[in-house]
């Protein structure tokens, strides 16, 4: 019994790095290439979405995995993403868990918190003079793009994360009985 719970929960670990890691080629390597004027996040909603139905120090994991993803693709960071991301995504689980419910809207607002963090770290690494035309540039051309698409994206991404959770949830319940 305790053994086939650890390939379940070892196969739902495989689905969430695989799924992470196609997300991360999507988001550094294809989605560049394109014509989209502006930048695509896709890392930040489906970390989000997983965290969500998963504990708090599965959420310090994922975004663990999901800050070193973006370490490693990003020329800007150097390795600010692999420090904040688990936080950020430990306090999603630990308020998901003790505190808030967890719906799809919950999961929207936190991504959409969550997709300013780059346009934010992009100003303190370019380390141009911040003055309010070039934060109303950058909110305007980076911040309200990257809130939208990342919320529309987590939408189906969260009722995934769902399936996912529940198909082992039962499997584990079918178990125990």
């Amino acid at each position: 019994m305790k053994k086939h719970h650890l390939t379940l929960s070892a196969v739902r670990g495989i689905i969430y790095f695989s799924v992470l890691l196609l997300c991360s080629i999507l988001q550094f390597i294809i989605l560049p290439r394109t014509a989209l004027p502006f930048p695509l996040l896709l890392l930040i909603p489906v970390t989000a979405a997983f965290t969500m139905h998963e504990k708090e120090f599965a959420g310090l994991f994922l975004g663990l995995l999901s800050g070193i993803l973006w370490d490693a693709a990003s020329p800007l960071t150097d390795g600010v993403y692999a420090l904040i991301f688990p936080a950020i995504f430990l306090l999603t689980g630990l308020l998901t868990r003790y505190v808030l419910r967890n719906t799809c809207l919950t999961a929207s607002l936190f991504t959409a918190v969550y997709s300013l963090i780059p346009s934010a770290l992009g100003l303190i690494y370019t380390k141009e003079k911040l003055t309010g035309a070039l934060l109303a540039d950058v909110i305007k051309s980076e911040c309200i793009p990257a809130v939208i698409t990342s919320v529309i994206i987590l939408v189906p991404v969260y009722y995934l994360a769902s399936a996912i959770h529940r198909r082992f949830s039962a499997e584990r319940a079918k178990e125990v009985l």
